[in-house]
């Protein structure tokens, strides 16, 4: 399993809102894949230095970090806190029959607020709290089984408040969330238990430390 932490201050290529990103809205992690560049909470490295990156869990040629069933990546978080906004920006390559897991940011076993494609090709936003389901929530259509499109989502997570977004289409919002403790570490292409795993690329990963309105969530998520 590869591990690596990182940390500085946000350049201003990545804090100044364009391209559809709305203003006021910041991410505290900031991991662009297609860029080469990973900024965790606040210090900036080049991906491709990071020696932790190998075996099955490597960069495409394009810069994509390939995400495959035997691996993962995890990050160590610190000072990430809910109420935030979680995006993921992805492309599925193989179906594996559903309970794929993408991402998403872990307590514990028990507890976490994640990503994954369920046995219905729907990409789903979970909450996890105490080892009891808050929230499973779906966003848009069904995703075919090989897509080559590129599929961004961004879920919210704040206190009785949780929505999924997928390529700019909201999904039913859940008013009876309870959250879990803050998040320790961020996951990548496979779950705290092994089983649910992603094969496809992972483009981007970014941590909003705030809850995202409903407008902004669709800004995010816009797919030119």
């Amino acid at each position: 399993m590869a591990v690596f932490s990182i940390v500085r201050k946000l350049p201003r290529y990545m804090t100044s809102p364009r391209g559809g990103v709305p203003a006021g809205l910041r991410p505290s992690y900031n991991i662009d894949f297609t860029r080469n560049r990973a900024d965790i909470g606040g210090k900036i490295t080049t991906i491709a230095d990071i020696p932790s990156l190998s075996g099955t869990l490597a960069l495409s040629s394009s810069g994509h970090l390939v995400a495959a069933a035997s691996n993962g990546l995890i990050i160590p978080l610190t000072g990430v806190t809910y109420p935030l906004t979680f995006l993921v920006e992805f492309v599925r390559n193989t179906d594996t029959g559903g309970n794929e897991f993408i991402a998403g940011l872990i307590t514990d076993d028990n507890n976490a607020a994640y990503y994954r494609i369920d046995t219905g090709d729907q990409v789903r936003w979970r909450i996890d709290t105490a080892g009891v389901n808050q929230c499973n929530i779906g966003g848009g259509s069904a995703i075919s089984s090989v897509p080559t499109a590129v599929q961004r989502a961004a879920g919210r997570a704040a206190t009785n408040d949780a929505r999924n977004c997928r390529n700019g289409t909201l999904g039913t919002a859940d008013t009876s969330v309870t959250l879990p403790s803050s998040p320790v570490e961020l996951r990548i292409g496979i779950d705290t238990a092994g089983t649910q795993t992603f094969t496809g690329l992972v483009r981007k990963i970014k941590i909003y430390p705030v809850a995202a309105t409903n407008a902004q969530l669709q800004a995010l998520t816009t797919v030119a």
